[in-house]
């Protein structure tokens, strides 16, 4: 069994960062970053939730609804931007988001630390994501506007090589993790990437 201990030790010690994010990147990612404004980018946070299910570790997404915007209908994880009269710090919009968007409380799951921030150019947001664990899942729900569903994903299969696919679109490719014919791509497959190598680092250690 992964030890969530173990990972919360990996991720005091040290961070894979972007080298590994960059593996599930867009081949293009690179000239699009050149495109960031860090001037007027807008802070978000998402909470990565960890939780044991038969045993096993598991990761929650959420399927975001469809609406008029660049991450419509798209897996992700929950979380939003940073608002000035509601939040603290970054940790605090994780945290709130999750309640809106699943009606997670808070007092379901511990904050085990942050990964590497990531921006994401096509809607100038720099997100920083939060590890957490979570004891008691099944209160999450998505009975939510913004949310259409959630997924439990156990992580031996992100780790399983066959599950991470390739699809090309005009010259461009997008490395995706597949979940029962589900694409997880972009800021949250390379978020994914680095969780990964933490967990991997944590259980050879």
């Amino acid at each position: 069994m992964i030890r969530i201990e173990k990972i919360k030790q990996s991720i005091e010690d040290s961070l894979p960062g972007k080298k590994y994010q960059y593996k599930m990147a867009p081949s293009d990612r690179i000239i699009r970053d050149h495109s960031i404004n860090l001037k007027t980018i807008r802070k978000s946070a998402v909470l990565i939730l960890l939780f044991y299910k038969e045993e096993k570790l598991h990761v929650l997404l959420t399927q975001r609804a469809n609406y008029n915007g660049p991450h419509s209908g798209q897996i992700s994880f929950p979380g939003g931007k940073f608002e000035h009269k509601k939040d603290q710090d970054l940790i605090d919009t994780a945290i709130r988001e999750t309640f809106e968007e699943i009606n997670l409380s808070h007092r379901y799951f511990k904050i085990l630390g942050p990964l590497t921030s990531l921006n994401i150019p096509i809607s100038q947001i720099s997100v920083q994501p939060y590890l957490a664990f979570c004891s008691n899942i099944e209160t999450a729900n998505s009975e939510n506007y913004e949310v259409t569903d959630i997924y439990e994903i156990p992580i031996n299969h992100l780790q399983n090589p066959r599950n991470t696919k390739i699809k090309s679109k005009n010259n461009i490719e997008f490395p995706y993790f597949d979940f029962e014919g589900k694409v997880i791509w972009g800021a949250t497959a390379m978020i994914l990437s680095e969780l990964l190598e933490i967990i991997s680092h944590s259980e050879q250690n």
